[in-house]
């Protein structure tokens, strides 16, 4: 191992991480050491060589070598170096959260679970999404029990049931909540009963007898009853489904604004311009002004009516008035 030197140690559990530099090559390497007296620190490492060989090095560092020493067995991966997915943009956020979903469903084909999807193991490297730290991967099915981060663990993780995808489900509708994308879908995969979740699907679209389910416990969770709504196909977009309701005049627009307290993307402009006309009081034009602030935060620009500064209260007012000045 004289051709590693060691630089810095990043973190130990069962295995111990750390970067070194690879005298021969000049590159920065992850080194990964398990002690071949630690039964389950060299089971685990064997599985994370097993899933990076299979994975080939597109969205997961590539695995360079296999070592063994007396008392070690060190696995020399390749050094990500790109941007941490906390610090890009929304646009690029939702991107990778997308590549995410694809990636889990490799894993989950390839007979193992992730199961500590995090915003710190997501790089954007150039055009490549890389998902990094696979030395707590399982397989699928396993009983062992596994302590992930905290605020991203599916809560059957520290129990002794059979471990399944709707772990690594849990995991990834917790980032989506994190970063505010996705609100239909992610309801999916935030079930408390594994059972009843659902893998995130990689187009950001969803089946729309799913939509039908979700508009209905978001949108009038209050108990009110929802019309039968009728989707042109088999899957459609979240904000497709928003407009529809945004747009039926068989309910109160009151109810209908409702959809947009969840709401993180745009609408078009000229669903808003319909909105804003039906509008009729101060407690809806909050509603609407509310929404027009929040996505302006994120980038967009929605025109709301100048008279609403004039015919609604000054709180209405403030919002429009904060809206104009973000990002100024």
């Amino acid at each position: 191992m004289n051709r590693y030197r060691r630089l810095k140690v990043l973190g130990c559990n069962l295995c111990c991480t750390e970067l070194a530099r690879d005298e021969e090559t000049g590159r920065l390497v992850i080194l990964r050491r398990a002690r071949k007296s630690d039964i389950l620190a060299c089971r685990q490492s064997a599985r994370e060589a097993d899933l990076l060989l299979k994975l080939k090095g597109r969205n997961a560092p590539c695995l360079y070598e296999c070592r063994e020493t007396e008392t070690e067995r060190v696995l020399v991966e390749e050094y990500i170096q790109g941007t941490p997915a906390g610090g890009l943009s929304r646009a690029q956020k939702r991107r990778v959260l997308q590549e995410a979903a694809r990636i889990l469903e490799r894993i989950h084909q390839l007979g193992y679970l992730y199961l500590d999807l995090k915003e710190d193991h997501l790089f954007l490297c150039d055009d490549r999404v890389v998902l990094i730290d696979y030395d707590g991967v399982l397989e699928a099915g396993s009983r062992q029990c596994f302590f992930a981060t905290l605020d991203s663990m599916a809560p059957e993780l520290a129990g002794d049931c059979p471990k399944t995808t709707a772990a690594d489900a849990w995991a990834w509708g917790m980032l989506a909540r994190r970063w505010h994308l996705y609100p239909l879908q992610r309801r999916r995969c935030l079930q408390l009963d594994p059972g009843r979740r659902r893998d995130p699907l990689h187009s950001g679209k969803i089946p729309g007898s799913v939509l039908i389910w979700m508009i209905t416990v978001s949108v009038f969770a209050a108990g009110l009853c929802v019309p039968v709504l009728q989707l042109p196909g088999s899957q459609m977009h979240e904000t497709d489904l928003v407009r529809q309701v945004l747009l039926d005049d068989s309910r109160p627009l009151s109810e209908r604004l409702q959809v947009l307290q969840d709401l993180d993307e745009p609408l078009e402009a000229g669903v808003l311009e319909q909105v804003c006309r039906k509008v009729r009081t101060e407690q809806d034009a909050l509603c609407v002004a509310a929404y027009a602030l929040r996505m302006k935060t994120e980038g967009c620009d929605m025109t709301l009516p100048a008279e609403w500064k004039d015919r609604f209260g000054s709180d209405v007012s403030q919002l429009m008035e904060w809206k104009e000045t973000v990002n100024d």
